[in-house]
């Protein structure tokens, strides 16, 4: 595979981002950047530099609030001339003009490049080229102008036409690849990186409709690609405290081409969802967006269907954040469940699928309001057996929570009781009993199921998507129709038409028994012949205050992915340049290895 174009995000919440300075300031660097291998001193001694820099006639120094300051030469001190992180500005003119190649600032340091992003971005130039890469500035806006039909037309087929200096767009990095896949007959891949709340998301959806431009098929699968989008984001983001369409999973996208550059088919890759937020969210986030379409955003008679009429508020696992909407230029949660259920027809989600999956994100809910006594005590948990746990029926919001997943699932009381309240024990010989757990215990079983269920019906969800988009119509269906639902087009309420004729009965078959879902076909991971535009769309590197396993997992990723990054953009070609004799100056950089 070819050195794939980037596309990075620079990293920092939106307090960080920059700002329209009144002088050559600078914005500070984020404070929760990824950590980086530092040399930590006893006395509070500045960082010297180890040779003296040619002197200049302005320098970049940094202020007490971390920003950097263009000062005359006159103007420094001894002790800031000797900080290692104050930048001498040979090209005086690049304090107030800007370039939309890194590579023409004549000074490329720390300062220097984050001035002259700052100098494009208070004119709405978010992207900056640096050769290949893009460097993306998330505006926390929509600048409509960047994404019209005439703009993707100005750089479709540039590359091919030898045109070389259109601006800095995401739209350039998606042609680079698809030139590179069709001009040079080599498999591509776009790397989408950053920090939580950088863009990423946003780019990787502009990547993908610029292919989906240049590169139509005569079967419409592009239309099912571009669809995906909702579906995914709806059940792998969530709000956090930097980003309101955070991406809680990681993604590689294959896109794959003809011969003739039509794009016909797509297979999706996910990675580490966060499984921890469906049962716990820190203060300020909230859940997965798909509780909150169903529960804030479906028709009321299919929120009484199940039994989901009460708001909210009333539901553990998305009320212990005190977060229900959000922002104030966000849809309304009505209009993203319609956008939802539109995204399936679209992907020709049958009715039956649909219900399951609504089905599954009640008893979700209903699930997390289940709470546990100590055998035998009262509802306090005291005077009972603190080895040994049983439901706490006696709470009204525990009884009812039951009484709805038996409704809906089917579940029978005692044997669900009895599978959260023990555990199994196998003897040496073979015989097996069960052993009563205690009321934590019961606690942490009634969460682990609560995410097995959500991860199960994530990973189908990925791989129903992908039978979608594979290029080939699902099983029973005709390319432009799903299940009497024409194509395209959708009801008011965008969702299956008969879902409010749910009833206990649904996961029953007519011998009584549970119905199992059939498990999806894998779609072929790459047809034979065809060529290959990979997207990979990782999730963004963050610190909270609690931690957990998989945020390190997370920010691990992170770390390797920008490791890759450096191997291939700084050792590899300072080896190349030394194999041809190009004398250069060495390039040092942070690596955490």
């Amino acid at each position: 595979m070819s050195n794939p174009p980037q596309a990075t995000l620079p990293k920092g919440p939106p307090s960080a981002r920059p700002r329209i300075p009144t002088a050559p300031t600078l914005p500070p660097p984020s404070p929760t950047s990824a950590p980086t291998t530092t040399t930590t001193t006893t006395a509070p001694v500045p960082e010297v530099k180890e040779e003296e820099e040619e002197e200049a006639a302005y320098y970049w120094v940094r202020d007490d609030t971390s920003e950097f300051t263009a000062k005359k030469r006159e103007d420094t001190t001894a002790m800031e001339l000797l900080h290692r992180r104050t930048y001498p500005i040979h090209d005086v003119q690049s304090i107030s003009q800007d370039r939309a190649d890194l590579v023409q600032l004549e000074d490329i340091n720390e300062a220097s490049i984050l001035n002259n992003l700052q100098l494009r971005f208070v004119h709405d130039n978010i992207y900056t080229s640096l050769g290949t890469i893009v460097v993306a500035v998330n505006p926390y806006k929509w600048i409509q102008e960047l994404y019209t039909d005439a703009s993707l037309a100005r750089y479709k087929g540039a590359s091919a036409r030898g045109i070389t200096d259109l601006p800095p767009h995401v739209y350039a990095t998606a042609e680079r690849a698809y030139y590179g896949l069709m001009e040079h007959h080599k498999d591509q891949s776009i790397v989408i990186s950053g920090e939580s709340g950088a863009g990423k998301t946003e780019a990787t959806k502009k990547c993908l409709s610029y292919l989906a431009g240049v590169a139509e098929s005569t079967s419409g699968v592009e239309r099912r690609i571009l669809s995906a989008n909702p579906v995914l984001e709806a059940f792998g983001n969530a709000k956090t405290l930097r980003n309101d369409n955070s991406s809680r999973f990681g993604k590689w996208m294959e896109n794959y081409f003809d011969a003739n550059g039509r794009i016909i088919g797509c297979s999706n890759q996910n990675f580490l969802l966060e499984k921890s937020r469906v049962v716990m969210q820190d203060t300020g986030e909230r859940n997965y967006h798909a509780f909150y379409h169903l529960i804030s955003g479906a028709p009321e008679e299919v929120r009484r269907a199940l039994e989901l009429d009460q708001g909210p508020e009333a539901f553990h696992y998305i009320n212990q954040s005190g977060v229900y909407a959000m922002g104030p230029n966000r849809p309304s949660e009505e209009a993203m469940y319609n956008e939802l259920f539109q995204a399936m027809t679209e992907l020709h989600f049958q009715d039956e699928e649909m219900n399951g999956i609504t089905l599954v994100l009640a008893s979700i809910l209903h699930l997390g309001n289940v709470t546990f006594v100590a055998s035998g005590g009262d509802e306090a948990g005291e005077g009972g057996d603190e080895d040994t746990s049983c439901l706490n029926m006696k709470e009204t919001a525990t009884s009812e929570a039951v009484r709805s997943l038996i409704n809906l699932l089917g579940w029978d009381q005692r044997s669900f009781e009895k599978s959260i309240c023990s555990r199994i024990v196998t003897s040496g010989r073979g015989s097996s009993y069960a052993v009563p757990v205690r009321v934590s215990d019961a606690k942490e079983g009634r969460d682990a199921l609560a995410k097995a269920m959500y991860s199960a019906l994530f990973d189908w969800l990925v791989q129903r998507v992908n039978q979608a988009v594979s290029g080939k119509t699902s099983s029973g269906t005709s390319s432009g129709t799903s299940s009497g639902t024409s194509s395209g087009t959708s009801s008011s309420s965008s969702g299956p038409t008969h879902r409010k004729q749910l009833s206990s009965s649904a996961s029953i078959d007519d011998s009584g028994q549970r119905r199992r879902p059939e498990k999806s076909k894998n779609v072929h991971p790459h047809p034979i012949g065809a060529s290959l535009l990979g997207v990979l769309d990782i999730f963004g590197f963050e610190i909270f205050e609690s931690n957990s396993f998989e945020q390190l997992c997370i920010n691990y990723c992170n770390e390797r992915l920008q490791q890759q990054f450096n191997v291939t953009t700084f050792e590899e070609e300072t080896k190349l340049y030394a194999s041809e004799g190009i004398p250069f100056e060495d390039i040092t950089f942070e690596d955490n290895r």
